[in-house]
């Protein structure tokens, strides 16, 4: 199309449609990243809603990462949309809503131009078979295909032979469809967003565009606090949140004015609490609770080349991150087994050598941290990396079977608190700029728990437990204790406890007899084993408990 035609189109289409009126019942409205967006639910061919959106301040969206589209897509799957109503018959008989990219001005140069004034940005050159340009965004389906001079992007909502819902396709653009308009900051731009455990208090730094009737501030989606009348400008909006328990949570705000309601985007923190404090705890997270752990970061699970369970970082790493795992219960320093013991693999960068921790040239490093009383969380022992032991090194500089690199690592709370202190705890791994490597994984975890002390009065004996084995990792021997409840009707159970390798070959029977109600403790021997992982399972009755445990020669 030459130039004067194409400004001649946008003339005339100018002038019809200064008028246009559409029903703030068929707008849906979100906000993404500052901007606001909608979702017009009336159908117009590309060119007059392009015109409509210039005439309400807007352009047809511009997308410019899989962010922004995952965004779009999910208030497009979420607004209530007749999809019968927004077909494309030439786009496969799909379901679309138009966006900002159109090649009207020359075929196959495509551009993003959402209000329809001839200028803009080109993204992609060519047919299905062509490029992104400047590196730009896209997100085609086996498109475009130039297919009876379709000139304008088409956003899926539905599938179609040539690509799937979320997807883009080129379409012709006097098809009548629903469409997005995008608004660059026109509601408000959330600049910063902080949580400060100290004082329990929320801040929100927010750029409102113009006054809002009401803010509220939504976190887990519940209204924490309602503000009135926020005027024009930079605005800090402060909200104090109080939980009686560890968790993460979600907090964003919604102001409201009287044509408008505008979400800001969501924003993830951890709520600490010191309430409920508990003294002993372990686990080999085979039969972990939920939300005993809350990380953004770390998982738990069985990852590629271990045989169980375990904390793990992402592998690899990312660089100038810091990745934080809490344990959600807090803890009561005790006079008598003031411990924390684990196992680990940390292979992350070294730091240049002499270097020791807390200096720049120390670089990635992990750590356990303790926190008391909202104050700031403090390490529990110097740092480390790949350079705390050899064959940590070695696996750096070379992959090798990561799981067979596991060291215990004892952790004194004196050495930081006082006893009687109610502390939290975390696993934390830095990265600096430079180099990131394969990460962190954290097996065995025992706060505490290292002599269980035994219950003379065997009716208080409520349960059947099975207890971590202590030490572990071990060698060549290792202590296992276990509970019996009261049978009831029978004084005596059947007891059995055996030791498996990993493959779940039987390797020792160390108890088979009948047993009344009490704490019991046997020692096992594992001289004649090979280093790795075992399995202890205790059955009694039609109850089945069991660990791992580590053997390291």
């Amino acid at each position: 199309m030459n130039k004067f035609l194409y400004a001649l189109v946008i003339l005339l289409a100018s002038n019809l449609l200064a008028q246009t009126e559409i029903d703030s019942t068929d707008i849906f409205t979100f906000t993404y990243s500052g901007n606001k967006y909608e979702i017009i639910k009336q159908t117009f061919n590309w060119e007059a809603v392009a015109q409509i959106a210039n005439e309400r301040g807007g352009i047809l969206a511009e997308i410019n990462s899989q962010e922004e589209q995952d965004t779009i897509f999910h208030y497009l799957q979420n607004c209530d949309i007749d999809i019968s109503k927004t077909i494309s018959t030439g786009g496969g008989g799909a379901s679309y809503v138009w966006i900002g990219g159109t090649d009207i001005k020359e075929e196959g140069k495509w551009f993003w131009d959402g209000n329809f004034d001839g200028i803009g940005k080109q993204f992609w050159e060519g047919t299905k078979t062509g490029n992104s340009v400047n590196g730009l965004y896209n997100n085609w389906g086996n498109e475009p295909d130039n297919v009876g001079n379709q000139d304008a992007i088409g956003l899926a909502i539905s599938n179609w032979p040539y690509g799937i819902a979320g997807q883009w396709n080129d379409l012709q653009k006097q098809d009548l469809l629903y469409s997005v308009i995008e608004y660059d900051n026109s509601t408000f731009m959330n600049l910063s967003n902080e949580f400060l455990y100290k004082t329990n208090l929320l801040k929100f730094n927010v750029d409102f565009k113009f006054p809002f009737d009401s803010v509220q501030v939504i976190i887990d989606e519940n209204v924490n606090e309602t503000f009135f009348n926020v005027p024009i400008g930079v605005v800090t909006i402060e909200s104090n949140y109080y939980t009686d328990k560890i968790k993460m949570s979600n907090a964003y705000l919604i102001a409201y004015s009287e044509s408008l309601i505008s979400y800001s985007n969501p924003f993830i923190f951890d709520a600490y609490s010191f309430t409920n404090p508990i003294k002993y705890y372990s686990t080999d997270f085979e039969d972990i609770i939920e939300d005993d752990f809350i990380s953004q970061d770390f998982v738990i699970i069985k990852s590629g080349g271990f045989r169980n369970n375990a904390i793990h970082s992402p592998h690899n790493y990312e660089n100038n991150a810091d990745y934080k795992i809490t344990f959600t219960k807090p803890i009561v320093i005790d006079s008598n087994n003031s411990q924390i013991s684990y196992v680990d693999v940390a292979i992350v960068e070294p730091g240049d050598s002499g270097s020791v921790f807390g200096e720049n040239k120390f670089k990635d490093y992990v750590v356990l941290e303790g926190l008391k009383n909202n104050e700031v969380w403090q390490p529990l022992h110097n740092g480390y990396d790949a350079n705390q032991y050899s064959d940590w090194l070695t696996a750096w500089n070379a992959t090798t079977l990561y799981r067979n690199l596991y060291k215990r690592q004892n952790v004194e709370l004196t050495n930081t608190f006082e006893i009687g202190d109610t502390i939290l705890i975390r696993f934390r791994l830095h990265s600096d700029d430079a180099i990131s490597g394969w990460g962190w994984t954290i097996d065995s975890l025992q706060i505490q728990d290292f002599q269980v002390s035994v219950k003379n009065d065997v009716s208080i004996i409520s349960q059947f437990s099975l207890e971590q084995n202590y030490p572990n990792p071990f060698n060549p021997s290792t202590v296992i204790k276990y509970s019996i409840p009261n049978a009831g009707k029978s004084e005596m159970s059947n007891v059995k406890l055996v030791v498996y390798d990993i493959l779940g070959s039987e390797v020792a029977t160390l108890v088979n007899d009948k047993q009344v109600a009490g704490n019991y403790e046997v020692k096992f021997d594992a001289s004649n084993l090979s280093s790795g992982v075992y399995i202890y399972q205790l059955q009694s009755g039609g109850v089945l408990k069991s660990r791992k445990m580590l053997l390291l020669k």
